[in-house]
């Protein structure tokens, strides 16, 4: 999907920092698709990524990223880390709060 080679995908997940989102199972990969719009990476999750807390559960990833935050706020609506990105808000915002998981 997005057009690299799968080592480059391999460090995205397991860099420092990594830059995807993934769950190891055996020796694969499975990248969860909330952080893919279309055939691309939401812009700025890379970023908030990378500052998420290693330990945190898959549910709690997802959970995260896609229930209304307080602290964020799209047209007058609280909105998701998500929906944050993807409405165009700044990434280092929603990576403060990812920090202080």
């Amino acid at each position: 999907m997005l057009k690299v080679d799968p080592s480059r995908i391999r460090q995205r997940l397991s860099g420092d920092p990594r830059s995807l989102f993934g769950v190891k199972t055996g020796k694969a990969w499975r990248i969860p698709r909330f952080q893919f719009d279309e055939k691309r990476v939401i812009p700025g999750i890379d970023a908030v990524i990378a500052k998420l807390p290693r330990d945190l559960s898959p549910v709690a990833v997802y959970r995260w990223f896609t229930s209304p935050n307080s602290e964020l706020e799209l047209d007058d609506e609280t909105a998701s880390p998500l929906d944050w990105l993807k409405g165009g808000g700044d990434s280092a915002r929603v990576a403060e709060l990812a920090a202080a998981l």
